[in-house]
């Protein structure tokens, strides 16, 4: 049950439309579902507004609609600190390279190549074509964690094999 009311996060656009194409929600305020780890975390976070905010004017908001609870009243919760927002960020952000990670992973073990990867996934989470090499770099990372992967298990096998 929504209350009307919203917080505020700076996360880049990207990672805005990962998470909208991954929950389908498509609303200009984003709602996480009843009960996800997500809305658990924010409802932890809320506090009561401070007597003397700045006001938040970031190009890169992302509106994050605040469910109706029980233990607090949105009206009067309603504000995250600047710790709370990166944190939440920050978790945001682990969550869609997670999900890509996963992804790619996968398509990789089927035989896809890297720019198949790249057009299937901006296709399946509808991702501007500006944001592109975000999507190239998690692949890269995701190639260079598994040869990391193959060498420390290949040293690790040699190391017991001279004993």
């Amino acid at each position: 049950m929504s209350s009307g009311i919203y917080v505020k996060i700076k996360l880049h656009p990207f990672y805005q439309q990962f998470i909208r194409c991954h929950y389908q929600e498509f609303q200009p305020v984003f709602s996480f579902p009843p009960r996800d780890r997500f809305m658990l975390l924010l409802e932890h976070l809320l506090a009561k507004h401070p007597s003397i905010t700045p006001p938040n004017f970031d190009k890169d908001a992302f509106l994050i609609e605040i469910p109706t609870m029980p233990h607090k009243d949105p009206f009067y919760y309603n504000y995250l600190s600047q710790q709370s927002k990166v944190l939440i960020t920050h978790r945001l952000k682990n969550f869609c390279n997670h999900i890509m990670f996963d992804k790619i992973y996968d398509l990789r073990r089927k035989g896809f190549e890297k720019q198949e990867i790249v057009i299937i996934l901006m296709e399946e989470y509808s991702v501007n074509p500006l944001y592109e090499d975000m999507i190239k770099k998690a692949y890269n990372r995701t190639i260079n964690a598994e040869r990391m992967r193959k060498y420390r298990k290949q040293q690790k096998t040699a190391k017991y094999a001279k004993l």
